[in-house]
């Protein structure tokens, strides 16, 4: 599990902990195909039923102590983000589903290193991650 400021990431079977700086959200995309006839005289377009869920990057601390290195070599598995908790909310709002990390990034080299070796890691969602809201 990996927190930042109330929310957290937690990876099922990877066990990962490590300290996030940040992480983006993902964006769902998906493509339009051309429907045009040979009669029609304009475009016509129609959505794709194929949609890619997209993929975030979570930024870190690197702990070059740590026992378990960020999951790269892991096959996908279930990953829940969960927010902070909103003013009036009990229960907060997350994002989980299943995902797999397509790339890691380790610290660049300093010549004055301080304890705060920033890495990077991509995880890719596998299918299509489920949005469960914040609740009073």
């Amino acid at each position: 599990m990996a927190t930042l400021q109330g929310s957290t990431i937690v990876f099922a079977t990877s066990v990962w902990v490590g300290e996030i700086t940040g992480f983006s959200g993902h964006e769902a995309t998906r493509d339009s195909v051309d429907d045009t006839a040979i009669t029609d005289t304009s475009v016509q377009s129609i959505p794709s039923l194929i949609v890619d869920y997209g993929s975030f990057t979570i930024d870190t601390i690197f702990d070059q102590s740590a026992a378990v290195e960020m999951p790269i070599d892991t096959i996908a598995e279930t990953i829940t983000i969960t927010y902070p908790l909103k003013s009036g909310e009990v229960t907060a709002a997350t994002i989980a589903g299943s995902g797999f990390v397509t790339s890691i990034k380790y610290p660049d080299g300093e010549t004055k290193p301080s304890n705060s070796a920033r890495g990077a890691m991509t995880v890719k969602w596998a299918t299509k991650p489920t949005h469960t809201q914040g609740s009073a």
